[in-house]
């Protein structure tokens, strides 16, 4: 049982009937306004929170029969029934205790009571207006309905309509059923069922008078729909066209702005199209915001490029223009960075370079002339070529020494240092012969890849990378061991290889 302090349940309480709350699935207005009632008991007292609101939306909301008078309830052989109309209203909670009676109700307690007189009014369908279809026919008639038209030629129901002039077809359309049921059409879109209109109204002539109905109808606005024109292609949004009437003389074609005469909106598929203020409707409103959000979601994915291996065929155009522009700008930022550097590097080409004329050319040409081509190395052709290259440069800088020739300076350095330094070219005292890189340019390439105690893995890595390509037999490799230099006061007894302290 719904009802808050109750306790009843089918499994402990099988003796005592349970009645479900009225369904909502009903044309009735009376039968809506009782389950309207009925809920507003319940929730007199209740948090409407989210369990209570899903148990609503399914019609699973439930009253035992303690809470109704006997002669409330019909009773069969099998079961019990609520008679029609009848409100649970017996064993109901209390805020306050009943000690005394109040003997003269204060103004709070009637404006209380005026106010629910006044809502009663508005909640209770009204009498009858109409007793039937053909004296709803004969009252009409007889009303003075300026700028509206009865149409009754139909058969079981009739058109009131009212047309302007400036639409081709009518604003409003009213169809009255012969039950004295009613729809409503506005520009040619159908007014639903669950609209505030409608529900207001109670769908019925017999709860409102033609002039009545007609009166709050003209002072409800159109919803102005979802202003998005991106979205014109959209699935869920629904195009409402409206012609215009069109007269040649008013309008020559150097004034028309589009070719075709008509307003053009964008609805959502639940729109309730009159709204009481300016503006749009609960549902346009929400599927804008919705739409804006996927708009923007789309736009922020554009901004980022297309990844390298994305199928084509399934990438949108405008992802592949966004793509193309981005490529562009990168490409631009690119092709101005390498001018800078091209300037530069023409920069310092013209600072750090060296003129070779005419008569240095024939001295290079003539350094071995008249010696025969098989006398002469090629390794000491390519030695005295790029001496006379150092010698004629004009700084140091400028001298970059050939990989040839820093492998013949790194063995001969190996084996004596002395004798290197002998031979290279000492510009502070004059001695030596050849122009050779000094020990600590040979440093920096020896110590290339730091040496360490044992078998080096880099060395090893680097000796796999260098015979990759090698065949087995140009892999043969021998492991030389050179002297070993022992600390003073250490001693190699050769015979157990064991290392014994000098005193």
């Amino acid at each position: 049982c719904s009802i808050v302090g109750c306790t009843t349940n089918r499994n402990t309480h099988k003796d005592l009937s349970i009645f479900r709350l009225p369904s909502l699935k009903t044309e009735n207005p009376r039968r809506l306004s009782w389950r309207k009632e009925w809920l507003h008991i319940i929730l007199k007292d209740r948090v409407l929170d989210n369990k209570l609101q899903k148990q609503i939306d399914k019609n699973n909301v439930y009253v035992c029969e303690k809470h109704f008078k006997v002669e409330d309830l019909l009773q069969y052989a099998a079961k019990k029934e609520v008679r029609e109309f009848c409100l649970p209203t017996e064993n109901l909670p209390k805020k306050h205790l009943d000690l005394h009676e109040v003997s003269r109700p204060t103004s709070s307690i009637e404006k209380r009571e005026i106010f629910q007189q006044n809502k009663a009014k508005h909640d209770i369908p009204k009498p009858n207006c109409y007793k039937s279809f053909k004296d709803f026919l004969d009252r009409i008639q007889r009303l003075s309905l300026k700028g509206w038209t009865i149409v009754n030629n139909h058969l079981g129901f009739v058109e009131i309509r009212k047309n302007l002039p400036e639409y081709l077809g009518p604003k409003f359309q009213i169809f009255v059923k012969e039950d004295l049921t009613f729809r409503l059409r506005i520009h040619g879109w159908m007014l639903s069922l669950e609209s505030e209109f409608m529900m207001k109204t109670y769908n019925s002539m017999q709860s409102v008078t033609l002039s009545y109905l007609i009166t709050i109808l003209e002072k409800y606005q159109l919803c102005q729909a979802v202003d998005l024109v991106e979205f014109k292609e959209a699935v869920n949004l629904q195009h409402h066209m409206v012609q215009k009437a069109f007269d040649f003389r008013d309008n020559p074609p150097e004034n028309l702005e589009t070719p075709l005469h008509q307003e053009e909106y964008l609805r959502s598929m639940q729109c309730q199209i009159l709204i009481e203020n300016a503006g749009k409707c609960t549902h346009c409103h929400k599927m804008e915001i919705k739409l804006r959000s996927q708009l923007n979601t789309k736009k922020n994915s554009l901004k980022s490029p297309l990844h390298p291996n994305a199928p084509l065929s399934f990438v949108s155009p405008d992802k592949l223009v966004e793509t193309v522009k981005l490529q562009r700008v990168e490409n631009k930022a690119l092709m101005k960075e390498t001018k800078i550097l091209r300037e530069r590097l023409e920069a310092a080409i013209e600072k750090n370079s060296m003129d070779v004329t005419d008569d240095l050319n024939n001295d290079l040409i003539d350094i071995f002339k008249g010696i025969p081509e098989d006398k002469v190395p090629p390794f000491m052709r390519l030695f005295w070529e790029e001496q006379q290259k150092y010698i004629r440069a004009k700084t140091k800088s400028q001298i970059r020494y050939h990989p040839a020739i820093i492998k013949f300076c790194l063995s001969i350095a190996s084996k004596s240092p002395a004798a290197y330094e002998q031979l290279r070219l000492n510009d502070k005292d004059g001695t030596g012969v050849m122009v050779l890189p000094s020990q600590r340019t040979l440093r920096d390439y020896r110590n290339y890849i730091k040496p360490k105690q044992g078998f080096n893995p880099e060395v090893i890595q680097d000796l796999i990378d260098r015979t990759k390509e090698f065949s087995d037999r140009e892999r043969y490799v021998n492991i030389l061991i050179d002297e070993m230099k022992n600390t003073r006061g250490f001693g190699l007894e050769q015979t157990y290889w064991r290392v014994d302290w000098l005193y």
